[in-house]
């Protein structure tokens, strides 16, 4: 697993938290691999709100490490979250 760019810890990109879009990302995918594959509807609403945000902020991004950790996000939640893959 790849570390998170320390340079936007705690920063806005586009209007997003960095963190937190990151976070949530995650926090879906861990309850969707520990409940069998089954993704809660607040998840999903989340999902889909999330890459709406990754998008943003990959347009505001250009360090290639920055922008490989986000495109890895989106190809998280494309792969768990219905309808998105």
């Amino acid at each position: 697993m790849a570390a998170f760019p320390a340079r936007l810890r705690g920063e806005l990109v586009a209007g997003v938290d960095a963190v937190l879009l990151d976070a949530g990302i995650a926090g879906c995918a861990s309850t969707w691999l520990s409940s069998g594959e089954q993704l809660p509807v607040g998840c999903e609403r989340r999902l889909r709100r999330s890459l709406e945000q990754v998008e943003a902020v990959l347009v505001g991004l250009d360090d290639p490490g920055e922008v490989a950790c986000y495109r890895r996000l989106r190809a998280t939640a494309r792969a768990i979250c219905p309808g998105t893959r």
